[in-house]
């Protein structure tokens, strides 16, 4: 008996070694992992379990551009923070740490979470963007909270990193704190004369050059890449820039706010362009505006085969056809690229040989001289911006324009003297 007791001893003894030995190894080995409480102990501890939003928004925008706050809890408004933290920061945690920009990134959502609850849209004075937007969606986006759409924008930045770039994840940092960064301007406190100016992109790299300046004081490490993110904030509402990072940062804000807007118009879709524009839709549209004079002014006419059309026309029957189909494109929210807008339309119409003969490639429209001509008197003639299409071609592919009924409008109105010099 005595033995049998010694035995069972000894085996139990073996077993208990063998698990400590085991569980120390496990310890060794196992990956450090800095927790989110240590990072972020500002807003983690509002932190909740993350809580769909309403099933039609996620249904609307199913395959199509998605943000990163669409399945945003509704617990506390920390808790955006915390949610865009774990799912937008913590799987580039590496990327992050070598370049020196995890604190940073802390830093700028801790000041999003305190300042962010004001609205995404500066909705008074003079700010470009502002005036850049249609008055139609102004309204509605400033429902939408800073940083909200920082967040969502953010998040985009990151999903078109990848498809830009092979290399992509080294530049999810640069690209991520310029994207949390590019709207704080917004932020009514700065707009008390702080700053001399009340453009938020400037307002913006002067905040975000205060933190970083900040941070340095504390003897913290910031990125070496700073300036050239300040340079992006600074210029994220100018036009021309063929900068690759700025046109990734410019759409990811667009994306961002298409699928915002469809808070407000909930039986609409995101759609690009060239998966809703249809010409023969497209032109019965613009067909009453020809040889047509409303409160003594024209914006189409015809003279020898050629369609002559005032660019603002071919904007305007645009976004007609797109609410008519119900369709949030977006590059057609702000008003500052009609250069690109009308670029793809011609060519939208150059590729079925409905454009003059004598427009060449890649050239939207021109400067046309525009006379009046009787036969006793012709005018100097004054240079206008049009956009020249074949109305011939078009008649023979459309068979509804009637060249007839055209010629009518135009004999029964003054532009029956109208003459296009080339």
């Amino acid at each position: 008996m005595l033995l049998l007791l010694v035995g069972v001893f000894l085996v139990t003894a073996i077993f208990v070694f063998l698990f400590m030995v085991r569980s120390y190894s496990n310890t060794r080995n196992e990956k450090i992992v800095i927790s989110l409480e240590e990072i972020a102990p500002i807003w983690m501890i509002y932190n909740r379990e993350p809580v769909e939003t309403e099933s039609s928004v996620e249904e609307l925008v199913e395959n199509q551009i998605s943000t990163p706050l669409l399945k945003k809890q509704e617990s506390p408004v920390s808790s955006m923070g915390g949610y865009f933290f774990e799912q937008y920061i913590l799987p580039y945690e590496k990327e992050f740490k070598q370049q020196n920009a995890l604190e940073l990134t802390n830093k700028l959502i801790q000041y999003l979470e305190t300042y962010g609850d004001c609205p995404s849209v500066v909705l008074s004075g003079k700010d470009k963007e502002r005036m850049l937007m249609k008055a139609s969606v102004i309204d509605n986006l400033g429902q939408i909270t800073l940083k909200e759409h920082t967040y969502n924008v953010a998040g985009n930045v990151i999903s078109i990193l990848e498809k830009t770039f092979t290399d992509w994840r080294i530049h999810v940092p640069k690209m991520v704190i310029t994207a949390l960064a590019h709207d704080l301007g917004k932020i009514p406190h700065l707009h008390g004369g702080q700053y001399n100016t009340t453009e938020h992109p400037l307002i913006s790299e002067y905040e975000l050059l205060r933190i970083v300046e900040e941070l340095t004081n504390e003897n913290r490490l910031v990125p070496q890449w700073i300036d050239s993110v300040r340079i992006l904030i600074r210029e994220h509402h100018q036009s021309g820039s063929r900068d690759t990072f700025l046109e990734v940062l410019k759409r990811a804000d667009k994306d961002a706010r298409a699928v915002e807007l469809l808070r407000f118009a909930k039986e609409f879709t995101i759609s690009e362009f060239n998966t809703w524009f249809n010409i023969e839709d497209y032109l019965k549209i613009l067909y009453p505006h020809i040889n047509v004079v409303r409160n003594n002014q024209w914006e189409a006419f015809t003279d020898r085969g050629i369609l002559y059309v005032k660019p603002s026309l071919i904007v305007k029957s645009l976004d007609e056809l797109r609410i008519k189909k119900k369709i949030i494109d977006p590059s057609l929210i702000y008003t500052d690229n009609t250069d690109s807008i009308l670029a793809q339309i011609v060519s939208a119409f150059r590729e079925k040989n409905l454009v003059a003969p004598f427009l060449k490639s890649p050239q939207w429209g021109g400067k046309y001289t525009v006379y009046t001509e009787t036969s006793k008197i012709r005018t100097k003639g004054v240079s206008i911006a049009l956009v020249p299409l074949s109305l011939v071609n078009m008649a023979q592919m459309f068979s509804w324009i009637d060249m007839n009924e055209l010629s009518e409008r135009k004999n029964n109105s003054v532009l029956e003297v109208l003459k296009v010099e080339i």
